[in-house]
């Protein structure tokens, strides 16, 4: 819903956005579970957001290597040297039922990961390996939007919106 309505927005200039994703599933581009093809679908699709200024995170490779590709990909985008994080502008997350947002994933290394950009993530949980952006990258961007909606996520919203006890119960409460 918030991709069709951004696709309606006549106000921005698509010729000067990057899009990059906080998390994927290890799938290819034209998989039913992908978010690039909900986003390519939804969005990209009906916006004149140059080609190259659409940065998917390669699911169809193996994880490790996923991650790294995208890694280097953002760090040349961004100009990074090593050791710096990449300043997103907005970065648009969810929440999951068990507190999970992006895929930092609870129990999954990955939540603690305070040294890559993105990183593989390996859940017996959930049916996907997938990439995801850290922690820090996450906590580095101007501005973290989050879309909660359905019954189903009433019950972790509460939750998680309570002053977190020490050290912190779900994975948001990284941020």
């Amino acid at each position: 819903m918030v991709f069709e309505r951004l696709a309606a927005e006549t106000s921005l200039d698509w010729t000067r956005i990057h899009i990059f994703w906080a998390d994927e599933r290890c799938v290819g581009p034209d998989h039913p579970d992908s978010n690039y093809l909900l986003a390519h679908v939804s969005l990209l699709s009906h916006v004149p957001v140059p080609q190259h200024h659409i940065h998917r995170v390669l699911g169809e490779l193996p994880p490790a290597q996923a991650a790294e590709r995208y890694q280097d990909e953002i760090r040349h985008v961004m100009g990074l040297q090593a050791g710096q994080w990449p300043g997103f502008d907005i970065v648009l997350l969810g929440i999951g039922a068990d507190g999970h947002t992006a895929s930092l994933l609870p129990g999954t290394e990955v939540v603690d990961n305070q040294q890559d950009i993105a990183a593989a993530v390996f859940s017996r949980d959930v049916p996907h390996t997938r990439v995801t952006l850290t922690a820090p990258v996450l906590t580095a961007a101007h501005s973290l939007l989050f879309l909660i909606t359905g019954r189903s996520k009433q019950d972790i919203l509460k939750e998680v919106l309570l002053p977190p006890p020490r050290p912190w119960q779900y994975p948001v409460h990284a941020l």
